[in-house]
């Protein structure tokens, strides 16, 4: 699901139940793994992996690879804050 004016880079690969929410931007090179949610007005910097099942909340920076799947990440840079 992709919902309104979000914005994706060059090369995204977004895997199955993806949902992206409105307002985001999402730079080239980056790959979202399954089941990942990205809040609104969020935004992934370029080649950046987030592992499957990842929530990112809204307003929130993603500057780096995220490892561990299932959490939630919140903030700028994302931080975990809810380990699955």
């Amino acid at each position: 699901v992709l919902n309104l004016n979000c914005t994706i880079g060059h090369g995204v690969r977004l895997g199955d139940c993806v949902a992206v929410m409105p307002l985001v931007a999402i730079s080239g090179g980056v790959r979202l793994d399954d089941d990942c949610y990205v809040g609104s007005h969020s935004f992934i910097m370029e080649h950046v992996r987030v592992s499957r099942a990842s929530t990112i909340g809204a307003m929130s920076g993603v500057f780096r690879d995220i490892v561990e799947p299932g959490g939630t990440w919140i903030g700028s840079p994302a931080r975990l804050v809810a380990p699955k």
